[in-house]
């Protein structure tokens, strides 16, 4: 008798091995998709984040290219290129005012 007293406390104790196991796998999925929902929130966010900041960055060309299109602008602009082309030493600010306009964000055509 004392045998199958010792084979069921082994049976036993490998059942509760399994059944903790089972609990832990169970824990670690559950934590896992916690943690993933979490990540989608973010990343949810983060899209909606960034996709404003596309809106705001579009808005701000749109404003600068209005104010680049203006025509007081374009006539201020040509009127300070005429008054330094009539200055001694003219060339050397039409010469910088081309490099600004070349390494600006604006669509300048040049003939070089």
């Amino acid at each position: 008798m004392p045998c199958n007293g010792l084979k069921i406390l082994f049976l036993h104790k490998i059942g509760f091995m399994w059944i903790s196991i089972i609990v832990i796998l169970v824990l670690v999925v559950v934590a896992l998709i916690f943690y993933n929902y979490e990540l989608q929130k973010r990343f949810e966010k983060l899209e909606r984040g960034q996709k404003k900041l596309i809106e705001r960055n579009a808005d701000l060309e749109t404003h600068q290219l209005k104010f680049a299109l203006q025509p007081h602008t374009l006539n201020n602009i040509l009127a300070n290129i005429k008054a330094m082309s009539k200055h001694e030493g003219g060339i050397l600010p039409l010469s910088v005012l081309k490099n600004y306009f070349k390494h600006s964000n604006l669509k300048v055509a040049f003939i070089s």
